[in-house]
């Protein structure tokens, strides 16, 4: 469990969130309050703190292969938190999300291809997008009823043929939407229609306040499987960013064949 009432001081400890607020934005800790990182104040839970603690103890800190264990990991937590029964062998590691989402643009699109984001969202998959040579298309959501929703009718009429890639948020971030079922249902059609790969970062997965439920997309639309790759991690639930783990988990053998040969190609 976290402990929510302990105070623990972060400037001076290497902190993207406090130690570089200043040099960022050109405001101090002392006169601001930093949130423009996603990650908590809290101390991570014993029972993570104390798995790494026993990790160190061994002394040894030599290059680590086998991710056995963690694949093992992410397929019990698909299964006990979200009832999708993931195969061990749909699941590539890597190191956090964002590489993630900048190995799925490698993959699945060649420099000048459009990649649809629906805006506004996190800023790093238009910086990951720009930095590999691809363009940019903003689907901007509209609000309806005091909630974000997307416009895929405003989008198909907007596409140019050139897109080959959707990138979204599920929960969304910033805008905090956890999307019904029926919402990305009609998302994985609208990209099975164009022929576009879909990749969902559902980092966010495990933090949903009720009466909302998380549904994995694969599930949303298992129809469409084939064509999805799915983000997944603990950085955001166990606040352990530093860790820097991630998990692509890629039905499609074709699909993850080519998220391998880019993630090897990076060494």
């Amino acid at each position: 469990m976290f402990d929510f009432d302990e105070i623990v001081e972060r400037r001076g400890t290497h902190s993207a969130k406090w130690d570089e607020m200043e040099a960022s934005f050109g405001v101090s800790t002392v006169d601001g309050l930093p949130m423009w990182v996603a990650d908590m104040d809290f101390k991570a839970p014993q029972a993570v703190n104390q798995a790494l603690i026993d990790a160190a103890e061994n002394g040894v800190n030599g290059y680590y292969g086998d991710d056995s264990r963690y694949k093992t990991s992410v397929v019990n937590w698909m299964s006990k938190r979200h009832d999708w029964q993931v195969s061990p062998d749909w699941i590539v590691t890597c190191a956090g999300l964002v590489q993630g989402t900048a190995l799925c643009v490698q993959a699945y699109t060649e420099p000048g291809d459009g990649v649809i984001l629906f805006t506004p969202v996190y800023h790093a998959f238009s910086k990951v997008i720009k930095a590999n040579q691809r363009v940019v298309v903003e689907s901007p959501l509209i609000q309806k009823h005091g909630r974000y929703e997307m416009d895929l009718a405003a989008l198909e009429a907007s596409l140019n043929g050139t897109e080959r890639l959707v990138v979204m948020c599920s929960p969304h971030n910033p805008g905090g939407r956890v999307w019904t079922k029926e919402e990305i249902q009609d998302l994985a059609n609208f990209c099975a229609r164009h022929d576009l790969v879909l990749v969902v970062d559902e980092i966010h997965h495990d933090l949903v306040f009720p009466p909302n439920k998380h549904t994995v997309a694969t599930l949303a639309a298992p129809e469409h499987e084939q064509n999805m790759v799915i983000l997944a991690a603990t950085t955001k639930t166990f606040n352990i960013a530093s860790a820097l783990t991630g998990a692509a988990i890629i039905p499609n053998p074709e699909l993850r064949d080519k998220f391998k040969f880019v993630l090897n190609a990076a060494a």
